[in-house]
């Protein structure tokens, strides 16, 4: 008697198809001689078969040389392989196993022998199931780093926090909300040994120190609950600074700092009188060093300004006689140096409203030659009398500069070229890489500067003798220096009577590039 129920109103053949088309996994049933009986269309799918292997007769051992030929069983002598798997399945033994297939699909396959002599194969996609064991496995191992990590770092920032403690050179105890003293460090133990016992046994603060109750405490800040402080004599003749502080979650921080060599040398403060005074001539510098900026930066403002009266004057001259472009083109111009003189009077200003002069560098990595090229384009459309001529070799390398302060640098030193090279008609300026540096170098055909002179050029307010009658303050050159000194630069000169001079700029690549952004104008002078 058959143990499963089948309708007899049913025909069993088509009972048979309908179960195996609807089927989720792919079925192959074979007789005692391994020739296929059925086998479904999912079992196709998931094998990738071909139609013709789902013919009448066709034996297992085809099924297999199929699969060895398209290299699912790996490399190897595919006879061998065949004659393996057929010898195994000759056994008609239930087996259940997963194989790999190369495009990375996992199968599983279940084998069991059946009544009349053969055996059913069923083939079922576990690949899901087995990304989804192998993720959760591998977040659970990731987990288990992490919070072995964390535990360690926790452990590190106690063991950490306690040695922190230690380092600190004044005494420290630690207390909970209720004033038990928890905690105190090596430095607390030497001034009192007792701390210990007291710890051990949960000692308040003032139990153990009873100074600290009977003492007013000054108070520091707005909040007077959060921090407080006063000076005492504790551990016999020593004078300290205690000062506590609120922990967040309850109880109390309180260092006490050994003052005792202060309180023994208050008498001496008379004698700081002239450290005040020095500070007091230290500030009448200062402020004599932010008029100074003031005048530089009206004398650093005629090149844009003559910029922008050029282009005026073109545009009034000839206004009906100009393209839209050129008209653009002119008011690009004027924009440019308005824009150059609100960048050089902001950082005046920023640097005159500070006591110690700093002017703040804007700093970005970024190509010389734009820079140099803006430059000379500038000073050439205000310059009719001189060729600037620019060579660059290969500059492989950016700076880490300040654009708009180190154009104003290179403005300036044409400026002078042109100004101080009447008799000539042309300028040079010449950059290359060398010894993982910039160099610019801007050299004129000029009246030359005396060697015994050369030395001070970049001295505030000095002009060279060969100057006389040329209209200038003095400023530029210095300023020029002071910005390319805070960009961990260098300047220098090279000059002949007669012949001419030579300025170099040298810069840092940007990798070498000075840094913070902050820098100390005012000190590099």
């Amino acid at each position: 008697m058959s143990k499963h129920f089948i309708s007899n109103s049913f025909d069993a053949e088509t009972l048979l198809a309908v179960m195996l088309d609807t089927a989720h996994q792919g079925f192959m049933i074979f007789d005692k001689k391994l020739d296929i009986l059925a086998i479904n269309e999912r079992a196709m799918e998931l094998l990738e078969l071909p139609r013709d292997l789902s013919a009448e007769g066709v034996n297992l051992s085809v099924y297999f040389r199929f699969n060895a030929e398209r290299g699912d069983y790996g490399s190897g002598n595919i006879e061998e392989q065949i004659e393996q798997r057929l010898s195994l399945a000759a056994l008609f033994t239930a087996h259940d196993f997963e194989r790999e297939r190369p495009d990375g699909t996992i199968i599983r396959v279940q084998g069991t022998p059946h009544t009349a002599g053969g055996f059913v194969s069923i083939f079922t996609d576990v690949t899901r199931e087995r990304t989804a064991e192998t993720q959760l496995a591998e977040s659970q191992n990731e987990l288990e780093n992490q919070l072995f990590k964390r535990t360690k770092q926790l452990r590190e920032n106690r063991d950490l926090l306690f040695s922190a403690f230690d380092a600190i050179p004044d005494a420290l105890i630690l207390t909970n909300k209720l004033g038990v003293i928890t905690h105190s460090n090596s430095n607390m133990k030497n001034f009192h040994p007792g701390v210990e016992q007291a710890i051990d046994n949960q000692e308040t603060v003032y139990g153990m120190f009873p100074t600290l109750a009977e003492k007013p405490w000054e108070i520091q800040g707005t909040d007077t609950a959060s921090r407080r402080s006063f000076e005492c004599e504790l551990f016999g003749d020593r004078w300290f600074r205690v000062q506590t502080s609120s922990i967040p979650k309850g109880g109390q921080i309180m260092i006490f700092s050994d003052i005792s060599d202060y309180k023994n040398q208050q008498h001496t403060l008379q004698k700081n009188m002239s450290e005040l005074t020095r500070h007091l001539r230290r500030e009448k510098k200062m402020n004599e060093m932010q008029r100074e900026f003031v005048s530089m930066a009206s004398h650093e403002f005629r090149t844009p300004l003559a910029i922008i009266d050029s282009n005026a004057q073109k545009l009034i001259r000839r206004f009906d006689r100009l393209e839209p472009d050129q008209i653009k083109t002119r008011g690009e111009n004027v924009r440019a140096a308005v824009v150059r003189m609100q960048s050089l009077m902001t950082s005046f200003l920023e640097s005159s409203s500070a006591q110690a002069g700093d002017i703040e560098l804007k700093r970005k990595v970024q190509p010389l030659e734009s820079i140099l090229r803006c430059a000379c384009e500038t000073q050439q459309k205000v310059c009719q009398t001189h060729f600037i001529e620019l060579k660059l070799e290969e500059l492989e390398h950016s700076i880490n500069v300040d654009s708009n302060m180190l154009e104003h640098c290179f403005s300036n030193l044409l400026s002078n070229a042109i100004k101080y090279s009447p008799d000539a008609d042309s300028v040079i300026v010449h950059a290359f890489e060398k010894d993982n540096k910039v160099l610019i170098q801007v050299t004129d055909q000029g009246l030359g500067i005396p060697a015994a002179e050369v030395a001070k050029v970049f001295n505030r307010y000095f002009r060279a003798s060969t100057s006389a009658g040329i209209a200038g303050t003095g400023l530029g050159l210095n300023l020029t220096e002071m910005i390319v000194e805070a960009h961990k630069g260098t300047i220098s000169l090279t000059s002949i009577i007669g012949e001419g001079s030579t300025f170099t700029i040298t810069l840092p690549f940007a990798a070498e590039a000075a840094e913070p952004d902050q820098k100390n104008i005012a000190k590099a002078s």
